[in-house]
């Protein structure tokens, strides 16, 4: 079974094998699926944009084409979402969904979708001036926009030189107590962490900031520093503050902290991401990426173990794990050629922990 996103209406084609992706097909589309992995295929540039089992958005620059992949208790599904590529996504307490569209438009739209992701009901936000985004997120049950230059390829963020918006009902408003020049110098540092006693921290440049009533107040004294390109990414299992990439190295931001706590101090680090259980899965650098590792972090036991990556992994490609279906998953980029690439997602019943 095949599930497609068409980015036009062209004549149907004679249908392809569902196990072996086509190159030349301008779709987002269910290439494979059975009991240990489902494979996405579509055009170059295909990437994730939001994963939160058991549904993932996907996009593509080049068709312009943002998808939605459902795994469900069923058959998977990718439905099409939007015509439209999408840059950044968010997801609030009540599981609405937040997404920047646009990439070469002067003018990108902020929708927010239900839990369904039903494009029909979604409402877009109108900034109250014209301003370039690119992080988004939820503070509460209200939408916040962080500014920034997505640079000329519409991907590598420089600082902006606005201010955060926050949502005021269908509209988005300069968000008090957040003025141009608050943010810190570590511009791809930007986004929202939603830590587990229910706060959620505002990163913008590096800088972190919490909502106190109606204005943001930063509550740290210390900025996160950055070093590669891999952008803000945390995980909050087990603690009221979280775990992020600071300057290479794993640290624990945790509430009133006047500095960051390190954690396996002697690894360098490109991101962090979520995996099973209390678990969190880094992906480690040495001296060159193609020497880059994958290890897994338990912080109720501070051990570190690595991960062996399967050999069909084009290293050049995100590649981190994920927590589907109670079972641990991978969830990598895959290329088929020069224009084709897939995102797989591998159930791995037996995870091969070295």
């Amino acid at each position: 079974m095949t599930n497609t996103v068409k980015k036009s209406s062209k004549a149907k084609q004679p249908a392809k094998k569902a196990s072996v992706p086509d190159d030349d097909e301008d779709e987002i589309r269910l290439v494979r699926f059975d009991d240990t992995a489902v494979v996405v295929g579509g055009f170059a540039h295909l990437r994730l944009i939001a994963w939160d089992d058991p549904i993932g958005v996907l996009a593509c620059s080049v068709l312009h084409t943002t998808g939605v992949l459902e795994l469900g208790a069923g058959t998977p599904v990718v439905r099409p979402l939007l015509e439209e590529w999408t840059q950044a996504c968010g997801r609030a307490r009540d599981l609405r969904w937040a997404m920047l569209h646009g990439l070469w438009k002067k003018t990108r739209p902020i929708r927010v979708y239900s839990a369904s992701l039903d494009p029909v009901t979604a409402i877009e936000l109108q900034p109250a001036r014209k301003a370039e985004f690119a992080g988004i997120g939820f503070v509460g049950a209200r939408v916040i926009a962080i500014p920034g230059y997505l640079g000329p390829d519409r991907r590598s963020l420089y600082p902006g030189a606005r201010q955060p918006f926050l949502q005021d009902e269908k509209k988005l408003v300069p968000a008090p107590g957040l003025a141009p020049g608050d943010e810190g110098g570590a511009s791809q540092l930007t986004g929202v962490v939603a830590c587990s006693d229910g706060r959620d921290v505002v990163v913008w440049g590096g800088r972190m900031f919490e909502l106190a009533g109606e204005r943001f107040v930063r509550t740290h004294d210390f900025d996160l520093e950055i070093t590669h390109s891999a952008g803000l990414t945390a995980v909050t299992h087990g603690t009221n503050g979280f775990f992020t990439i600071s300057n290479g190295r794993l640290v624990e931001i945790l509430p009133g902290a006047n500095k960051p706590k390190m954690v396996l101090p002697k690894e360098t680090f490109l991101s962090v991401h979520p995996g099973p259980g209390a678990t969190m899965f880094l992906v480690a650098t040495y001296r060159t990426a193609e020497k880059s590792a994958l290890w897994v972090y338990d912080p109720d036991t501070s051990k570190a173990r690595p991960v062996v990556p399967p050999k069909d992994v084009v290293r050049s490609t995100p590649l981190f794990y994920v927590s589907a279906r109670n079972a641990l998953a991978r969830l990598a980029g895959n290329n088929d050629g020069t224009a084709g690439q897939s995102v797989m997602l591998e159930r791995l019943q037996k995870p091969g922990l070295a």
